[in-house]
């Protein structure tokens, strides 16, 4: 979770800046070479972690290449919001720890069950956890965040549903 909605959602807004700038060669330059630390990373904590170490690979990929080209795009603009940036990066970082505690947890608890069962709860429980926490922290962008993935017509749909149910 944190690399999905953290590393991945920064990374992805430094690289398309480097796109506006028209400098498209940094960005797959350093993507290509965090694949090296990916597939170094995925085969020893596969190893140790099975499944959840291949989620905690993905994090060798993606940290990096959030902090080399964070730290490109800051020596380029030199009024670079850098306090607001690591505010925001520590409050979602606690979310996401916090979400992905209780999902390593859930997917323990599940483990004499079948891999699906338990990426599936663990997948759920933190998927949960972090909206809870992030609407909690920061209301707005938890909103925005239902809205992108359309899990907000999700939940009013279900809201009408159980409306009707209950009517009756």
């Amino acid at each position: 979770m944190v690399n999905e909605v953290l590393f991945r959602m920064i990374t992805n807004i430094f690289s398309r800046t480097f796109y506006i700038l028209k400098d498209t060669l940094i960005v797959n330059l350093i993507q290509s070479l965090t694949v090296i630390l990916y597939i170094a990373a995925a085969i020893d904590l596969t190893k140790r972690w099975g499944y959840f170490g291949l989620a905690l690979a993905q994090l060798a990929q993606s940290g990096p290449a959030m902090v080399i080209l964070g730290w490109l795009l800051i020596k380029r603009f030199k009024t670079f919001p850098i306090t607001h940036l690591l505010h925001r990066f520590v409050l979602y970082s606690l979310a996401s720890l916090a979400a992905a505690a209780l999902s390593r947890g859930l997917v323990v608890v599940l483990a004499p069950s079948q891999p699906f069962v338990q990426l599936t709860g663990g997948l759920i429980a933190a998927g949960t956890a972090y909206i809870a926490i992030l609407g909690l922290l920061d209301r707005e962008t938890a909103h925005l965040f239902l809205q992108i993935t359309g899990i907000d017509r999700l939940f009013k749909l279900c809201q009408q549903k159980l409306k009707l149910i209950f009517q009756s």
